[in-house]
């Protein structure tokens, strides 16, 4: 087993809509095989283009949901959503599946609810 050794995860370097699906594009990080967690940043909202039913994918990958089928806008957020994911990467079998999301939106507010209590 290998594991990925960047413990800040990565962002995404920008995305795209079309009809088909919505992309999101990575600097490349690692050449080596490996599996394990990647904690994903997608820094760039999507597209209003776009519906919740367009598959995502991350480069040429497929993601796929908590449940093993196609992850869509709708699972990372919707339309105009930022996200950070955890998500469980392949790379000898190309895998790349959703363990978790956190809407950036929802840590706004809750950071916010939190700094303002004290």
């Amino acid at each position: 087993m290998f594991v990925l050794d960047r413990p800040i995860g990565i962002e995404s370097r920008g995305v795209s809509a079309t009809a088909t699906n919505v992309t999101y594009t990575f600097d490349p990080f690692r050449n080596n095989a490996y599996t394990g967690l990647l904690l994903v940043d997608l820094q760039q909202p999507i597209p209003a283009t776009a519906t919740d039913e367009l598959p995502i994918l991350f480069g040429s990958v497929q993601l796929l949901n908590s449940r093993g089928g196609q992850a869509t806008v709708a699972d990372v957020g919707g339309v105009g959503a930022s996200s950070l994911l955890l998500v469980y990467y392949n790379s000898r079998t190309n895998r790349l599946q959703m363990v978790g999301t956190y809407e950036a939106a929802a840590a706004a507010a809750t950071t916010e609810a939190t700094t303002s209590s004290f």
